[in-house]
């Protein structure tokens, strides 16, 4: 975490609240990344996945407007039937960069570089980008949203990466997003405030990741048990492999049997409420006369 913090990269941890309301009742989030009509086939694939597990369990759709500088979805007529349909059915959407791409300078440090090009591949669009620069692609997502009648509960970097500026601009949408996230935090926009929620995930880029993600998420898992809340995060490349997705049918079917699956807006709401009921109320001051 220290090289997250030397690289310029805002990782909410530093500052997050852990809340632990032990009334709470247990609950995911069940996120899909890389949401976009070229990768649409693999993310079938894995909302089928979870339409076999448990029918009625909501998903939050992280959706890219110009993936890797692909055409937008404003006329892919397909894709946004698809999309109106899973909105129907009590799914949420958020907003998910505007690329998915790091175009920025090359890493100027060793911790940078193990940021922006180990950690993730050259994904982390937010993680070098200006204010005005990141207010401008939200801006233009966030308008492409409004063609569809598609309203976003929330923006999510990609690869989960955020520099103070773009974290700066994101703030400004407040009025219209609930939140954003990093891989360790949820951050409420209205209150300006980051929580602590752990994140389950595979790295599918290679075979060894795959392994070694598989055997330390579960482990993960195991660990986590006894966290009143926890996210999911579901990426296309997953449904591409048998053995994530394999992985992911095996864990999310135990995960399931525990939790209950609520969207990601959702489940802030109910960590604010948490919060609010674990924090220790501090003795009030008498006035000195």
């Amino acid at each position: 975490m220290a090289s997250m913090r030397r690289s310029g990269l805002t990782p909410f941890v530093y500052k997050a609240e852990l809340p632990n309301d032990p009334r709470a009742a247990d609950e995911m989030a069940l996120v899909l990344h890389d949401v976009s009509p070229a990768t649409w086939a693999p993310c079938e694939r894995l909302l089928q996945l979870i339409q076999e597990l448990d029918a009625r369990a909501p998903v939050t759709l992280l959706v890219v407007p110009r993936l890797h500088h692909r055409p937008d979805f404003e006329r892919d007529r397909k894709f946004r039937a698809a999309i109106d349909a899973r909105l129907a059915r009590g799914d949420e959407i958020a907003l998910h960069g505007y690329t998915h791409l790091d175009e920025g300078p090359v890493p100027a440090s060793t911790a940078e570089w193990f940021a922006r090009r180990v950690l993730t591949d050259r994904e982390g669009e937010f993680s070098t980008l200006t204010s005005a620069e990141s207010r401008a692609r939200i801006e233009r997502g966030l308008a492409l949203f409004r063609a569809c009648s598609w309203r976003p509960a929330g923006f999510v970097p990609p690869a989960w990466q955020i520099g103070a500026q773009a974290l700066d601009a994101v703030r400004q949408f407040r009025d219209v997003l609930e939140y954003t996230s990093t891989l360790c935090c949820i951050h409420s926009l209205p209150l300006d405030r980051s929580f602590s929620v752990p994140c389950l995930g595979y790295s599918a880029r290679s075979a060894l990741r795959r392994a070694l993600s598989r055997r330390w998420t579960r482990l993960q898992a195991a660990r986590l048990r006894k966290r009143a809340w926890l996210r999911i995060a579901l990426h296309p490349l997953d449904a591409q492999h048998e053995s994530t997705l394999a992985g992911w049918r095996d864990l999310l079917a135990g995960l399931l049997e525990e939790r209950r699956a609520v969207r990601k807006s959702a489940l802030l709401h109910s960590v604010v409420r948490g919060a609010r009921q674990s924090r220790p109320t501090m003795p009030r001051r008498e006035p000195v006369s």
